[in-house]
């Protein structure tokens, strides 16, 4: 039996470490139910959501794993608990970069915390399994199951988080600190998951940048007034020399900002300035020369309804080339969830398609205004390192290209901004098997880059140096 609607699943091993604020808001069931088949849980409402008690124990994190990957299709794994430490204080909230048990160590693909929450999560270091809690080590971090459920995850190629609240000094006095604290480390986690469960209204501010668009801005500034959901909307005039202040003078201030900018400094200060100046806690950017279709904002914010452990999204699009429809190639079709890899190769998310929380693009310090193209493609390859990226099968997007001043338009060899930033990826990474993808992409965009160069006659030097630092 599969449980389509279940993307989100929380394993825990104890039932007095589940927080409070999880009851009502996401059906929590024991392994022993779900090995009886007893599914009333997830059968009475389509919650996205399932907290699964494991109970304590190899065999028990196994069994569980084993269930949600034999019965769910889920986009990420969460195991949350408490966990003593010598290192770290009670209460306080840590995702480990790795976990061991005994000589073995996996290290983790995520270590930053997945959901917008206002409670301090600490990026720790090694988290140690051992078999008994009374077990005495010097580890950062000890507790008895997130080594079994890494391990297990990795097997069925299962994203998966680990977040730990400590509740004990891991000394002889564990077990009587581990009752006198597991009040406030309940309530630390229930801030942690606050948002997710009770998440605030959204408010939307739309950034529409534009240079010398005089001849389709007002398009696009009707796109956004149209919708069927309020929103903000903000003109950032990246100092262009047609009408486009005068087009945007005619409408009613209450209904469109004008910011304008005293010098022409690209796309990227343009959205981030917008960014910067808008009041909404989610953004949306909508490119001069697109167009969104009346319904676009109302189907992101169903979406998140239905799936609040979103940072970013995306809609569907359509492309419109010299006036005529034309069809996206195969390695174009949008992707959900985990599009890392996908990312590596092309920009695979729209700047006009997306919907994201602004205090997530603020983590990421807004679009690298040093590339003159290819910014959407550095900053969504960061984000999607970290997080799943949301997709709704509404076409929402009508995307017009052809035009001579089309930035894509004007830099024919993209690929020699992306190695930019891929490089800068490629330094900065430390899980190892992530860093040999990015190497291979890059390796093989410098190839061409290179092989382009010397037929043309053009000099290699500076992509010669990245593939020198490479070793």
């Amino acid at each position: 039996m599969i449980f389509d609607h279940i993307h989100l699943v929380f394993l825990v091993a104890l039932k007095q470490e589940v927080p409070d604020n999880f009851e009502g808001a996401i059906p929590t069931v024991s392994l022993k139910a779900l090995k009886s088949q007893d599914f009333r849980r997830l059968t009475e409402s389509q919650n996205s959501m399932l907290c699964i008690v494991t109970g304590v124990g190899k065999i028990n994190i196994q069994d569980a794993v084993l269930w949600v990957s034999t019965n769910l299709s889920p986009l990420m794994v969460i195991n949350f608990g408490l966990a003593g430490s010598r290192h770290y204080h009670s209460g306080d909230l840590v995702m480990p970069t790795s976990v061991s048990y005994k000589s073995n160590r996996h290290p983790l693909l995520f270590s930053k915390f997945p959901f917008h929450s206002s409670a301090h999560v600490i990026s720790g270091d090694n988290c140690e399994t051992v078999d008994d809690v009374s077990s005495i080590s010097e580890s950062s971090l000890v507790d008895m199951e997130s080594y079994w459920v890494v391990e297990s995850c990795l097997r069925y190629d299962l994203p998966v988080y680990i977040l730990k609240c400590v509740s004990d000094s891991n000394s002889n006095d564990a077990e009587f600190e581990f009752q006198q604290n597991l009040a406030k480390c309940s309530r630390m986690l229930e801030s942690c998951f606050e948002s997710l469960l009770n998440p605030k209204p959204c408010s939307i501010s739309v950034i529409i940048p534009t240079f010398n668009r005089y001849s389709t801005l007002k398009r696009a500034i009707d796109s956004v007034l149209k919708q069927t959901k309020e929103s903000e909307c903000i003109v950032v005039d990246d100092a262009s020399t047609d009408d486009t202040k005068s087009l945007v003078k005619n409408y009613d201030e209450s209904l469109v900002r004008y910011v304008a900018l005293s010098e022409n400094k690209g796309v990227s200060y343009a959205r981030n300035c917008g960014v910067q100046a808008a009041t909404g806690n989610w953004i949306a950017f909508l490119d001069s020369d697109d167009e969104w279709l009346p319904k676009k904002l109302e189907h992101h914010l169903s979406f998140l309804d239905a799936h609040p452990y979103y940072h970013i999204l995306q809609c569907e699009e359509q492309w419109v080339r010299h006036g005529k429809h034309f069809n996206k190639k195969k390695y174009h079709q949008k992707r959900e969830g985990f599009i890392f890899d996908s990312c590596l190769e092309r920009c695979m998310i729209s700047p006009s398609a997306v919907f994201f929380r602004k205090s997530f693009f603020l983590d990421y310090g807004g679009f690298d205004e040093s590339l003159e193209v290819c910014e959407d493609y550095d900053l969504w390859l960061k984000m999607s390192r970290d997080v799943p990226v949301g997709l709704h099968s509404d076409v929402d997007l009508i995307k017009y290209g052809g035009h001579s001043d089309q930035l894509s338009a004007s830099s024919p060899v993209m690929d020699r901004f992306r190695v930019k930033s891929l490089a800068e990826q490629y330094y900065h990474e430390t899980h190892m098997n992530v860093k040999k993808k990015i190497r291979s992409v890059l390796e093989k965009k410098l190839s061409i880059l290179i092989s382009g160069a010397k037929k043309r006659g053009q000099e290699t030097s500076y992509y010669e140096k990245i593939f020198k630092s490479l070793d």
